[in-house]
């Protein structure tokens, strides 16, 4: 299995990214069976997935390819993901030397050689599990890469096309991504296209109705997973009716109406077998503490 495959490790190796200030991402980490942690919306507490211990010996075979070969420090390390811009690849060269797991870019101009410098960051691993490497590739104002590859049209424009289309798009530009060394997407937008402040804009959302939404989630992840890039869902459990949490957790519905709308999406996209989903700094009566958000 060569890096780019690797991206198809994501069902074994996480389950769910969790946004955190500072942009720093992070994963559960169940390396046994893949199962996901936050698949089902209950209000209970998933029970933590037993992780199996791994050899500490350096004498034992190591397979980078084999999540069962790797250290406990590996499997911890190939869990935490940093951001950076794609304007500045080289900065995490230090970090992905000491073993980081994953790079995500969140912005900045597109450089000339970009597919160069990934290699280059990725072979800064050695001998090491080699990092996995992220965008954000939503479409429409969300969209890193578009300056490398080609801009992409909004979701809300996307959700008024066949799942084909949205699929056979979404292929397309996976290809391009491998062509990059681009193993993984932040996208497809799973939250609602509702009334807020959807981080901004509500372009980012493919429909307002939660079967539409679905549909169309669903569609776009499967095309980039047929193109070897791993989908992440989000913003779970629901970003659409809450205000920008870059700055402080969103409110949103209680968790007896997301039920019958926001976390709709989600769920379906979960069942599809889709298990990487990116949770939202968002507080929801029923769901979550008083003033704890699902993010914690």
């Amino acid at each position: 299995m060569n890096r780019p495959q690797r991206a198809f490790v994501a069902g074994v190796i996480f389950a769910v990214v969790v946004v955190a200030s500072g942009c720093s991402l992070s994963f559960e980490l169940d390396p046994m069976n893949g199962q996901t942690v936050a698949g089902s919306a209950s209000p209970t507490p998933a029970p933590t997935p037993a992780v199996t211990v791994m050899p500490t010996d350096s004498n034992l075979p190591y397979d980078a390819d084999d999540p069962t070969t790797w250290t406990d420090r590996q499997l911890v390390a190939q869990t935490i993901f940093e951001c950076v811009s794609v304007s500045d690849v080289g900065a995490k060269a230090r970090a992905v030397r000491k073993g980081l797991g994953g790079i995500s870019f969140y912005g900045g101009d597109v450089p000339e050689g970009l597919q160069q410098q990934i290699n280059k960051l990725v072979d800064r691993a050695g001998a090491r599990v080699p990092p996995f490497i992220a965008s954000d590739e939503e479409g429409g104002a969300v969209q890193r890469l578009a300056g490398a590859i080609y801009p992409l049209r909004s979701a809300e424009v996307m959700g008024t096309w066949s799942e084909a289309e949205i699929t056979r798009t979404a292929a397309k530009y996976g290809k391009e991504m491998k062509k990059l060394g681009v193993d993984m997407a932040m996208s497809p937008v799973a939250d609602l296209n509702v009334p807020g402040n959807f981080i901004g804009d509500m372009s980012r959302a493919f429909s307002s109705n939660p079967n539409d939404a679905a549909r169309s989630a669903i569609a776009w992840a499967t095309g980039l997973e047929s193109a070897g890039v791993a989908p992440v869902v989000k913003h779970w459990p629901g970003h659409g009716h809450a205000t920008d949490t870059h700055r402080a957790p969103g409110i949103i519905p209680p968790y007896s109406q997301l039920l019958k709308s926001d976390l709709i999406p989600f769920d379906r996209a979960i069942e599809a077998g889709f298990t990487a989903v990116m949770v939202g700094h968002l507080q929801s009566k029923g769901l979550t503490e008083p003033d704890v958000p699902v993010s914690r």
